[in-house]
């Protein structure tokens, strides 16, 4: 997948679930919740699913396939 094409906003509200997870784990284990750190995970968050989408194949996927929300079931 052409992962020029991705609109940045969609990509972060895309992620948003998968930082609450993190989040809910950090706060069970008694883990810092710090801005920065936060950040830099989400930072990583978005990194990895950009690389996952930029080894997709849209070509080979359904018509009505959406990496928004291929993005949010992977969580």
């Amino acid at each position: 997948m052409n992962v020029s094409r991705l609109n940045p906003e969609e990509l972060r509200a895309s992620m948003r679930l998968a930082l609450d997870v993190v989040t809910a784990h950090r706060v069970a284990r008694g883990l810092s919740l710090d801005l920065e750190r936060m950040t830099a995970i989400r930072g990583l968050l978005e990194e990895r699913v950009t690389q996952a989408l930029e080894a997709t194949d849209e070509s080979t996927m359904p018509l009505n396939w959406s990496w928004q929300q291929a993005a949010v079931r992977c969580w």
